[in-house]
């Protein structure tokens, strides 16, 4: 990771990915990288300007595109895959090597439970006083020693699989513990002046900038302080790993552990394009893209005429809106009235979001008509031989006359089907 940044920085060095080509259409830039990265040197050398420094331009911002894309894809690799998924493997791992130990403890009090249930049972029919003392003795006969059941009752308090909550929690806490897989890149990635936010994605870029200046503190000298952090930006399940580490002194925070907060929530903004790299073919901000003020005006009414969008916007968003609640109330009226025979559930997760499960929702079969239509169609397909399927999609469609030359030259496509039919 650290070397895929090194080497953008080294690319972003000529500066020409800040070179504004708004009035440039991007397809052009394209084409000319393609040429220029076909060419050879000399080539490039005896090409007359301003022909070379287009070349030169478009060859090095879309090397710089292609090094910040190939960057910010290992770091969403090594996110989810080295730190996220690892730690949550690590959790699972846990739990699965405690299960022998619960289920010895759980047996045991198994046991107790009916044998206590019984003898509950005959006290409430006979209608004499209950003795402690008896039920102890019983206990101690039918199932084992007091000491063992306490002690079995104490193990299975500790390995009982946490709440959702508790789970996310220790998840984040072992993924705090990976703080050195991150640390050589982060003052790569802080100074990088390649990314940018849009308003969603501002507060996570600042803290991200940031960064570099935490890594390099020495935190067991000058502990970090609450007021030094966004707190912002942790949200619950990262609280405990970041506020509340027993090797730190009271009131401190644990750097690595927000680090790696702040990487995550770097990782979810840039999928979600909050947070979003310039130039980029892969991690671009989209809205960049959109038409706005003047040229947005010159073509609005034929989009929006085009899209059947005729009504006032405030109109429109009104009946989505109608439309989704009306939607929303319906899936939880029949959820409802299921009960527990209904397919589908939603669990609320930490972060406030509704997390859909269909477990239980089986997959429907293949009805005995789609299976005799595609055995049909499969015998009604000719055997010809590729040329001649080429040739046919060509005269519907007409795909090989787009085929061009690398540098936009005149292509010899003329006579292509005598050719290709007597190689064949």
């Amino acid at each position: 990771m650290a070397k895929a940044l090194e080497r953008v920085d080294e690319i972003s060095a000529f500066r020409l990915g800040r070179v504004k080509l708004d009035k440039v259409p991007p397809n052009r830039p394209a084409t000319l990288a393609r040429v220029g990265l076909g060419s050879k040197a000399p080539i490039l050398e005896r090409t007359p300007e301003p022909k070379r420094t287009a070349l030169l331009t478009s060859v090095v911002r879309h090397l710089e595109a292609s090094a910040i894309d190939d960057a910010l894809d290992l770091f969403s690799v090594l996110m989810q895959v080295k730190l996220i998924s690892a730690a949550r493997r690590a959790t699972d791992r846990d739990r699965i090597a405690a299960r022998p130990r619960m289920a010895k403890a759980s047996r045991m009090l198994d046991g107790v439970f009916r044998l206590w249930g019984e003898q509950l049972d005959l006290v409430v029919e006979s209608g004499a006083d209950l003795d402690p003392g008896a039920m102890w003795r019983a206990l101690e006969t039918e199932v084992g020693p007091r000491e063992e059941v306490m002690a079995a009752s104490v193990l299975l308090g500790e390995l009982i699989g946490p709440a959702d909550e508790e789970a996310e929690a220790e998840m984040r806490r072992l993924l705090a513990t990976r703080y050195n897989t991150v640390r050589p890149f982060l003052s790569l990635l802080g100074e990088s002046p390649a990314l940018g936010a849009a308003s969603g994605g501002k507060r996570i870029l600042e803290a991200v900038k940031r960064l570099p200046v935490l890594a390099r503190r020495k935190v067991k000298q000058k502990p970090l302080l609450p007021r030094e952090i966004d707190g912002k930006l942790v949200p619950a399940a990262w609280k405990r790993a970041v506020y509340s580490k027993p090797e730190l002194p009271e009131g401190a925070v644990d750097r690595d552990a927000y680090a790696v907060c702040v990487l995550e929530q770097l990782f979810r903004a840039l999928n979600r394009r909050d947070v979003f790299a310039s130039p980029s073919n892969r991690w671009a901000d989209p809205r960049a893209r959109l038409l706005d003020g003047k040229r947005w005006e010159a073509v609005a009414e034929d989009v929006l005429h085009g899209l059947s969008l005729d009504e006032p916007v405030e109109e429109h968003l009104a009946g989505r809106v109608q439309a989704l609640d009306a939607a929303w109330q319906l899936m939880a009226e029949r959820l409802e009235e299921a009960g527990q025979d209904a397919k589908l559930s939603f669990a609320v997760q930490p972060n406030g979001r509704l997390q859909l499960n269909v477990d239980r929702l089986g997959a429907l079969g293949e009805s005995a008509s789609l299976k005799w239509l595609r055995t049909t169609t499969a015998k009604m397909l000719p055997k010809i031989d590729l040329p001649d399927l080429l040739f046919e999609v060509d005269s519907w469609t007409g795909f090989l006359g787009a085929f061009v030359h690398l540098g936009d030259g005149r292509t010899r496509m003329e006579d292509i089907r005598p050719r290709w039919s007597r190689r064949w």
